[in-house]
């Protein structure tokens, strides 16, 4: 179904979920989240993509096109809400850190980005990998 998607045949993608049965799994409803965003149905793609970053928090590709959509649909709130939720569920995960702050300058909430980009040095300040 990727192969699919990714030469620009989201029609044969879906059937190529469909016919295996894979629909409801997280990789079929993320190529339905993306075939829908490509097709122009945002509000749908981005509620297909919320719903699987909360079941699947650990998938770092579910979470950055979720991240990648807000900004293109000028939603620094929700990125915002959406990178604390993964802070939360995953605190090792730099990449909500990143989006708070960026999400939070985007608001013009520069006290809210100066101390999660504290808190990000705190906490990731010996990681050297």
């Amino acid at each position: 179904a990727y192969a699919e998607y990714n030469r620009d045949r989201p029609e044969a993608a879906e059937a190529t979920l469909r016919e295996a049965g894979l629909l409801g799994t997280p990789e079929g409803r993320f190529v339905q989240a993306r075939i829908a965003w490509d097709a122009g149905r945002r509000e749908e793609a981005l509620a297909r993509l919320r719903e699987l970053t909360a079941a699947v928090p650990e998938d770092a590709e579910i979470y950055r096109t979720l991240a990648f959509y807000l900004r293109e649909a000028g939603r620094p709130g929700e990125l915002r809400r959406a990178a604390l939720a993964r802070q939360i569920a995953l605190p090792g995960a730099a990449e909500g850190f990143v989006d708070y702050v960026t999400a939070s300058l985007d608001l013009g909430d520069r006290a809210g980005a100066e101390a999660a980009v504290e808190e990000f040095l705190t906490r990731f300040a010996a990681d050297t990998g």
